[in-house]
């Protein structure tokens, strides 16, 4: 495979929302619906405070609700505008190839984005999947297994991850 986005001269902010639930198996039937719990507006106050310091930024944003609050607090306390753009909703109902297509076909327009850092608020299997194909050229299964915590900021610069805020 191809590098996917060759990072240059941009820095990207890879945001996992805030806390939407406690149970560890998962989100069950709210998978698609789950809100933020009141530690996850903590976490995405923290994400913003770390995030108000980066300008000349391009955001985006899955649509799904948690990743919808965590942006608009992150907004709320920095000005960022996010754009909402459902190739980056949760890894659900589809192959993991099918997933990994969509990831790539987000990746392949960010050059066309004129700022130099690019923020992205989003879910885990998504963080996962951007961070191995521009880091390693490669996406697999296995990879989701190195998910990041909920408001995690993966920051991810030309030469791989410089480093992971919480």
């Amino acid at each position: 495979m191809k590098t996917v986005l060759k990072l240059d001269n941009k820095t990207l902010f890879l945001v996992r929302h805030g806390l939407s639930t406690l149970n560890k198996r998962g989100y069950g039937r709210k998978k698609l619906t789950a809100d933020l719990l009141p530690q996850g507006i903590i976490d995405a106050e923290k994400a913003a405070g770390y995030l108000k310091n980066i300008h000349d930024s391009h955001n985006f944003s899955s649509d799904i609700p948690r990743c919808k609050q965590t942006a608009e607090i992150i907004s709320r306390i920095t000005g960022k505008l996010f754009h909402y753009d459902k190739r980056l909703t949760e890894f659900y109902h589809e192959t993991f190839t099918d997933f990994k297509k969509r990831i790539i076909n987000f990746l392949e327009e960010l050059p066309a984005v004129s700022e130099s850092n690019i923020i992205i608020c989003t879910h885990a299997a998504v963080v996962v999947a951007i961070k191995y194909l521009i880091t390693e050229d490669k996406f697999i299964r296995m990879d989701l297994a190195d998910e990041p915590l909920e408001g995690e900021i993966v920051i991810l610069k030309r030469g791989g991850i410089i480093k992971k805020m919480r």
